[in-house]
C-alpha cells in the first residue's frame, strides 16, 4: 500500500515536470539556431525528461525500497503524516483484513466520601455504611479490540461485511491489581449507505448518547439509560432530496436480570419472547450556524419481560415470577456552533435495572413490584482550541418512592471537566463531579469526586 502511494507521488512529480517542459516549449527550429542559450536550455530539459523516464521505468519494474527503522523522515513528509499512514496498517489473511485497536486508560481518583463501587462510580454510599474519603489509581478501563473486514457477500456486493471483538478488564476480581476480563462487544455486521444489519453483542438501540463525563460508563445508574447486550438488529436509512436523513432502527434482544446478582435466594430465568427495541431519528440537512454539524433528534422505546425465581429462604418462594420491563426515551444532539454543542436524553419506564435505570433497581424484593423511574441528563461541550475542550452537565435518576421498601430513592450528579489532546492519540483530562444519593432509612450519600485521567488510543 505504501509502495503504491510513493509510486503515485513520484508519478505526479514526473507529470508536473513534463507539463512544465511543454509550457516552456521552444520556438521553431529556424529561430533556435541563432540563440545558443535557448538551445542549451532545450537540451537540458530533454536530458531531465530522459532521466525521469528511466526512473519511472524502474518504479514500474520493481518495489520502492523503504527507509530502515530509525532513519529520518523523508523531506516534505511530516511525522504526523507518517504516523497517520502507519495507523492504517492492517493484518491480512486471505481476503480478510484484521485491524487491532485499543485504549490504555489510567485514572487517579480522590473522593470526599465513599462511592460504589469505588474506582468507578454509580452512586454515593450512605455515611451510615462508609463515610470516609478514598483514593484510587486504576487501569482496568483499558480495552483491546479487533475489527475484521472480509469479502462482500454475493447477494449484496455493494455492502461491507465485517466483525468486531472487544474486551476490557472490568470483570470480577478479588484484588485491584488482578482484574478479570470483561467481554464488551462481539458481533458480525453488514452495512452500506442505506442499511445496517448486526448480530451479536453491541450497544443497544435505545438512548444512544452519553454525557462527556470521564467515568467508565458515564451517567449509568444516574440518568443515562442503555448498555450492551446480545441482539439481532436492523437499521434502515432514508435520505430526502433536501439532505435530511431518517433512521429507523429495531432489534430483538436477550432479557437480562440485573437485580440480586449477589443474592442466592433469587435466580434469573429466561423469558419466552425477546425484548423488543426500536428507535426513529431525524437528522436535519444543515447545522444551526455556519460550520456547525446537523442536529439530530430521536425517540426510542423498549418492551419485554423478566422472569424471577424466588427461592427459599424467601418467606413466600415462587417460581417463574414474570415482571414487565419498558421504557420511552428521547435523545437530542444539537451542535449549536462549530465549537459549542448541546446533548440530552430523557427516559421514563419501569423495571430498568438491566438498562442502567432506576439506580440499578428493577423489582422490590419484599413486594415483588416493578420499580418505576424517570430521569435523564444534559451537557454542553465547548472546544476552546483544536486540542482543548470541556464538558459540563447534570444527570438524574428518580425512582418512585412508593415502589421501594429499601434501597436508593434518588441519585444525581453535576460535572465539569477540561480535556487536552497532547497528540491526536494521547489525551489527559481532569473531571470534577458532585454526587448525591438518597436512601431509605439511611443518611444521604453526598460526595465530591476528582478524577485525573490519561488515555492513549491506538
Amino acid at each position: 500500500m505504501r509502495q503504491n502511494r510513493q509510486f503515485s507521488r513520484t508519478l505526479s512529480i514526473v507529470l508536473a515536470t513534463l507539463l512544465c517542459s511543454i509550457g516552456a516549449r521552444p520556438a521553431p527550429a529556424q529561430s533556435i539556431g541563432g540563440n545558443a542559450e535557448l538551445q542549451a536550455r532545450v537540451q537540458t530539459l530533454e536530458a531531465r525528461t530522459e532521466a525521469l523516464q528511466r526512473e519511472l521505468d524502474s518504479l514500474r519494474n520493481g518495489p520502492i525500497p523503504l527507509p530502515p527503522v530509525g532513519d529520518t523522515v523523508p523531506a516534505g513528509v511530516s511525522l504526523d503524516t507518517m504516523r497517520a499512514e502507519m495507523s492504517k496498517l492492517t493484518w491480512k489473511k486471505g481476503g480478510f483484513t484484521i485491524t487491532p485497536y485499543g485504549r490504555v486508560v489510567v485514572s487517579a481518583v480522590y473522593e470526599t466520601e465513599r462511592s460504589y463501587p469505588g474506582d468507578i462510580i454509580l452512586w454515593a454510599q450512605s455515611p451510615d455504611v462508609q463515610g470516609e474519603d478514598a483514593f484510587y489509581v486504576d487501569a482496568k478501563t483499558t480495552r483491546l479490540g479487533l475489527k475484521i473486514g472480509g469479502p462482500s457477500p454475493n447477494c449484496c456486493p455493494c455492502a461491507a461485511l465485517g466483525a468486531c471483538v472487544e474486551i476490557d478488564f472490568q470483570g470480577q476480581y478479588l484484588t485491584h491489581n488482578k482484574p478479570g476480563l470483561l467481554f464488551r462487544r462481539g458481533f458480525i455486521d453488514m452495512k452500506d449507505d442505506d442499511f445496517y444489519l448486526l448480530a451479536g453483542q453491541e450497544w443497544e438501540v435505545i438512548s444512544p448518547l452519553y454525557p462527556g463525563n470521564l467515568n467508565y460508563v458515564p451517567g449509568s445508574g444516574v440518568g443515562n439509560l442503555g448498555y450492551r447486550r446480545a441482539q439481532i438488529r436492523g437499521d434502515r436509512y432514508f435520505k430526502t432530496p433536501g439532505g435530511q436523513k431518517l433512521s429507523l432502527q429495531g432489534s430483538l434482544n436477550m432479557d437480562i436480570l440485573q437485580d440480586f446478582t449477589t443474592d442466592t435466594s433469587v435466580q434469573a430465568d429466561v423469558a419466552g419472547w425477546p425484548v423488543l427495541e426500536g428507535r426513529a431519528a431525524w437528522q436535519f440537512a444543515r447545522g444551526l450556524t455556519e460550520g456547525a454539524k446537523p442536529a439530530e433528534i430521536g425517540a426510542s422505546a423498549h418492551i419485554g419481560e423478566v422472569v424471577y425465581d424466588f427461592l427459599a429462604p424467601n418467606p413466600n418462594p415462587a417460581d417463574d415470577v414474570t415482571r414487565r420491563t419498558w421504557s420511552f426515551n428521547v435523545d437530542v444532539n444539537v451542535p449549536i456552533t462549530e465549537r459549542l454543542s448541546f446533548r440530552s436524553e430523557f427516559f421514563t419506564g419501569e423495571n430498568l435495572s438491566a438498562y442502567m435505570g432506576g439506580i440499578l433497581q428493577g423489582v422490590d424484593k419484599q413486594t415483588r413490584r416493578s420499580i418505576r423511574s424517570t430521569g435523564g441528563w444534559f451537557d454542553f461541550g465547548y472546544k476552546w482550541t483544536p486540542r482543548l475542550r470541556s464538558y459540563a452537565g447534570y444527570s438524574i435518576d428518580d425512582p418512585f418512592d412508593q415502589d421501594l421498601t429499601s434501597g436508593r430513592t434518588y441519585n444525581h450528579f453535576y460535572f465539569a471537566n477540561l480535556l487536552y489532546d497532547v497528540t491526536d492519540k494521547f489525551m489527559v483530562g481532569v473531571d470534577v463531579s458532585s454526587w448525591k444519593t438518597l436512601w431509605i432509612d439511611r443518611r444521604p450519600g453526598d460526595l465530591v469526586r476528582f478524577d485525573f485521567q490519561a488515555q492513549y488510543n491506538f
